[in-house]
């Protein structure tokens, strides 16, 4: 379909408007003529006819322009050219042989010039070239004719200024007409040019636009040849695989050695037209100790008109959105031992107390045979491994409740250089490095050192030949940067503790799974796999961060960073040596709902000399503080049935007697009197299962107490 634009239409319209005055100055000056025939000697017969076919041939034309408004102006335009050319011929013609005047041919022929004009601006159809040849050809003919006319007999002589005139103007004719061709096709060439230009530079536009695309999309796009060769990627390929051009390379030396296998099976399919399209998710080599991940899609795009068949290919790096949903699965099964292990640690607690106690209370039976003596030591071992199991589970899913104080990382060390020392084997040296001036860490001292023996029964599980334990302190500043790379960390200032072996060292296999809950690499009757579980969950809940390092056949390190404390005038923790006389007379109220653990207890301390008074829920407890006026010391369970808790029982025994002491215990202790992992300010607890000792010792610290700060 041809889409006429607005320069066509205005064109149209000043041809037709040419037409009009052409044929209308022909037509009129024809009848003018006619009139002239009634002159006597005006003009002959011939010129009368000649002025009459004029006359009639520009009539016509110009009924057939008012009557067919639609016919093609190229058509009329043509007709006119011809038609006029042929008049002026005929017309200078008989000017000459009737006259003999060569110089009454000129008028007719300048004509010619406004002819040649007229026929170029409206005729526009493919008849515009033949007819100007027409047009010069019928001027040729006038100069021909009049050549054959003339005497040619010495013709160089003969031919004066006007013949020289003649010849001159032919001349001139057939350069004009040669020149508008010429013009005409340098016209036409130029737009031609012009069109292509415009149409390059859009086309360079939208390649320009595709490329950024391309190249800014985020998204890792190229096509790879047959044999996996890369033939061209974007830049974000380039930013994803590390490379500063990844043409030519094959796409199988970017993957991960170990994950090579999958991804050339998986393209040999596709190169098999076994199917259209995969997807591949691996890692991608290079020197980074934990390699990064990609996803790639690849697909087959069938052949074009363009292009041949290619395989293109999409890739993205999920690193960071794998590192994410790892930390979410680590974080939901966190939460999800955490219920579980909270669940069972109240009630297994409560056992274990009843279990320890009793069996400790055998052990002091000096009626017993030795075989009854070794039993009672057996059940009383059991147990406390029962009590070391579920207190690592919570230690892990982060629900112990932590007791932190100012402390002295260095101090601490050196306090249980002697224990350490004990727990490793003759054959292994240790050796403690503590760091001048190191900063003071607020953490629980007591599961800090829990944390140390555990890591020290880890090594030496490593030596099983000998070797070094070596133990260093330092201050150490994690940084944003540091942050980013690990998870769970807070940019800060950290009192760092890094125990060293000289073992076997882990794989990195063992090395991903070390902090994960029952996974070990020791016999079954050798560990459960809770203690750098422990350790990890520990430290986590304490606003820190625990990392190890490993090389098979070199030894491993596990770095402990402690949170630097921000606390002023506060005088570091000092361990608190046990009475051997922790005993008293005092009253003590044991509130327990749990009948076996409250007879239990009330036996215990009614045998280190205290007055006791039992109650099984807070209610009961409240209507016998009311009545008797002599009982110092609450001893409750946290979490208890009836609507009111240890902490709410606590508040109201406060109000009831204002000096009173309190002592907690629980085998776990949900969020009554522990909030974000911590033990409210103030607060004194006993964790379940105790052993008596234990029991003497914390009831005695909490009575000889300067003032209650229970709160």
């Amino acid at each position: 379909m041809n889409v006429r634009t607005g320069a066509d239409v205005e064109h149209a319209r000043r041809a037709r408007t040419i037409l009009y005055v052409g044929l209308s100055i022909a037509f009129g000056g024809s009848i003018i003529g006619v009139l002239f025939y009634l002159v006597p000697g005006a003009i002959g017969v011939h010129e009368l006819w000649l002025v009459a076919g004029c006359a009639i041939g520009s009539g016509l034309m110009l009924l057939v322009l008012a009557t067919r408004p639609n016919v093609s102006l190229s058509l009329v335009a043509a007709t006119a050219a011809v038609f006029f050319a042929l008049y002026l011929a005929a017309a200078a013609l008989v000017a000459y042989f009737e006259t003999g005047q060569l110089l009454l041919m000129f008028p007719y022929l300048l004509w010619y010039y406004l002819l040649i004009a007229f026929n170029k601006f409206a005729n526009t159809g493919r008849s515009q070239r033949y007819i100007d040849h027409l047009i010069v050809g019928s001027a040729v003919l006038v100069f021909a004719v009049y050549l054959v006319d003339v005497e040619l007999e010495h013709y160089a002589l003969q031919l004066g200024a006007p013949a020289v005139f003649l010849l001159s103007f032919v001349s001139f004719a057939l350069f004009l007409d040669l020149f508008a061709q010429y013009r005409e096709r340098y016209i036409a060439e130029s737009e031609r040019l012009l069109a292509i230009e415009a149409a390059s530079a859009t086309l360079r536009q939208n390649e320009e636009r595709l490329r950024q695309l391309f190249d800014r999309s985020g998204t890792g796009v190229g096509r790879l040849g047959i044999d996996g060769g890369i033939e061209t990627c974007n830049s974000a390929f380039l930013a994803i695989a590390r490379h500063d051009s990844s043409s030519g390379k094959a796409f199988a030396d970017l993957v991960h050695e170990e994950d090579r296998a999958a991804w050339r099976a998986d393209f040999a399919k596709l190169v098999r037209r076994e199917c259209d399209s995969f997807d591949f998710e691996g890692r991608l080599a290079g020197p980074e100790a934990t390699p990064r991940r990609i996803h790639t899609s690849f697909v087959v795009t069938a052949a074009s008109e363009i292009l041949g068949e290619s395989i293109m290919f999409i890739c993205q790096d999920v690193t960071e959105q794998r590192a994410a949903e790892e930390k979410l699965r680590q974080s939901q099964k966190i939460e999800s031992l955490g219920q579980l292990t909270g669940g069972i640690a109240h009630d297994f607690n409560n056992l274990l107390t009843v279990i320890l106690g009793n069996g400790e209370m055998l052990e002091q039976d000096p009626s017993l045979d030795a075989t009854a003596r070794q039993l009672t030591g057996t059940i009383v071992t059991a147990a406390e491994r029962g009590a070391g199991l579920t207190r690592r589970l919570l230690a892990f899913a982060r629900r112990q409740p932590l007791e932190p104080k100012v402390v002295d990382v260095n101090q601490l060390i050196r306090g249980i250089e002697g224990l350490l020392r004990r727990t490793l084997t003759e054959d292994i040296d240790i050796e403690i490095d503590g760091a001048p001036e190191l900063w003071q860490s607020e953490i629980d001292p007591g599961q800090l050192e829990a944390a140390l023996v555990n890591l020290a029964v880890n090594a030496r599980d490593a030596m099983p030949n000998g070797g070094r334990l070596t133990i260093e302190t330092a201050n150490v500043t994690l940084d944003d940067w540091y942050a980013e790379s690990n998870s769970e960390v807070i940019p800060g200032q950290y009192a760092m503790v890094s125990v060293s072996d000289t073992g076997s060292g882990m794989s990195r296999e063992t090395l991903d799974r070390a902090f994960e809950p029952f996974f070990t690499t020791k016999g079954a009757s050798q560990g459960s796999g809770l203690g750098l579980s422990m350790v990890f969950g520990f430290v986590k809940q304490s606003g820190g961060h625990a990392k190890i390092y490993s090389e098979i056949g070199e030894g491993t390190s596990v770095k402990l960073y402690l949170p630097r404390c921000r606390t002023t005038g506060e005088s570091p923790y000092e361990p608190v040596a046990r009475r051997p006389d922790a005993v008293g007379t005092e009253h003590i109220l044991v509130v327990e709902d749990d009948d076996l653990v409250r007879e239990h207890v009330l036996r215990q301390l009614a045998a280190l000399g205290y007055r006791v008074t039992g109650a099984s829920r807070g209610a009961t407890a409240l209507e016998l503080l009311e009545a008797a006026t002599d009982v110092d010391l609450l001893f409750t369970d946290v979490v208890m049935p009836g609507g009111m808790n240890g902490r709410q029982l606590a508040e109201a025994a406060k109000r009831i007697r204002p000096g009173i002491r309190v002592l907690f215990t629980s085998g776990y202790t949900e969020n009554a009197i522990v909030h974000q992992g911590r033990l409210d300010r103030g607060v004194q607890l006993l964790n379940k299962p105790y052993r008596r000792e234990d029991l003497a010792a914390k009831v005695r610290a909490v009575l000889d107490a300067k003032s209650d700060s229970s709160g």
